[in-house]
């Protein structure tokens, strides 16, 4: 994803209050990370961007397929 894009993209996220974390990985990838309750919001958001931006979404995996960190 372009730079200005990444820009466009963490304000869309910013403005919608809790619909997930966006952070920055390399060569313009995104991760996202969203609450369950908000999954079907998330999902349209990112078609309207994948759209927008002609960017590529996924593959995603949610948090129930994802294992849990260790903690010290």
């Amino acid at each position: 994803m372009r730079d200005k894009d990444v820009v466009f993209v963490k304000g869309i996220f910013e403005a919608s209050e809790g619909l997930g974390a966006l952070f920055a990985e390399r060569g313009g990838e995104l991760i996202i990370s969203a609450p369950l309750s908000r999954e079907r919001e998330l999902d349209e958001v990112l078609r309207d961007l994948q759209n927008e931006l002609q960017a590529q979404v996924g593959p995603y995996e949610t948090a129930s397929h994802l294992p849990l960190p260790a903690v010290p």
